[in-house]
């Protein structure tokens, strides 16, 4: 069995970290807004967004 060319694993590792901090930056994004909300709304909307999870 030959072992992978580098530049193909490399590329590949590359594609799947990009993918990864794409995913990662979307749940940052969806927490600040539910941080915003929690704060704007004050107690009783961190208990409602406490309670639904």
């Amino acid at each position: 069995m030959k072992p992978w060319p580098a530049s193909s694993a490399r590329q590949g590792f590359r594609s799947s970290l990009y993918l990864l901090g794409l995913t990662y930056q979307g749940f940052g994004l969806l927490m600040l807004a539910f941080a915003l909300l929690a704060l704007g709304w004050g107690e009783d909307a961190r208990g409602f967004l406490l309670g639904t999870v």
